[in-house]
């Protein structure tokens, strides 16, 4: 099988790009980063931080690495199909080697901070040395045209030196 790890380039956006939508649809059910977003990820991110995997010519996955403060939030993100595992695994070590490059030029205390959004990230992640810092939960909720339910709670201003009694 022909796999070829490179530096993503401005004219992978695309590619780029449906992997994204692909991965948001699978996981979450709707594509939640927009174009802007995933373009300044494309072209602001250093070169050796943003890496690809091509199989058969085809993106299959992507990673990021970025910086803030003393940690280095990073991004992988696959397509889902027999291959999900193997992609995961290949794109954690180009996060891994970023990360050393980052602390051998003299960046002290960086960890890096990546999301298991599936149980097939968390196990390759855990192989990889990662270990679960938080646990959260991604809610929603539809915004629809149903009234707001009121309060049975009456709220009045408090005015000094005047009495109000209370009725329950």
């Amino acid at each position: 099988m022909s796999r070829v790890k490179r530096s993503i380039q401005a004219d992978d956006l695309s590619e780029v790009i449906s992997v994204f939508h692909d991965y948001e649809q699978t996981v979450y059910e709707n594509v939640q980063t927009s174009l802007k977003m995933i373009r300044d990820l494309v072209v602001k991110t250093e070169r050796e931080d943003k890496v690809g995997l091509w199989v058969r010519g085809v993106l299959k996955g992507v990673s990021f690495l970025t910086r803030r403060d003393h940690r280095l939030p990073s991004l992988v993100l696959t397509v889902k199909d027999e291959g999900t595992e193997g992609y995961i695994e290949e794109l954690i070590e180009s996060l891994i080697e970023s990360g050393k490059r980052w602390k051998s030029e003299g960046i002290n205390e960086k960890s890096i901070v990546i999301s298991a959004n599936t149980p097939k990230e968390r196990i390759a992640f855990e192989k990889a040395g990662f270990s679960i810092q938080r646990h959260w939960h991604q809610m929603s909720t539809e915004l629809t045209e149903t009234a707001v339910s009121v309060s049975p709670y009456l709220v009045r201003p408090f005015i000094l030196g005047k009495r109000r009694t209370c009725s329950i």
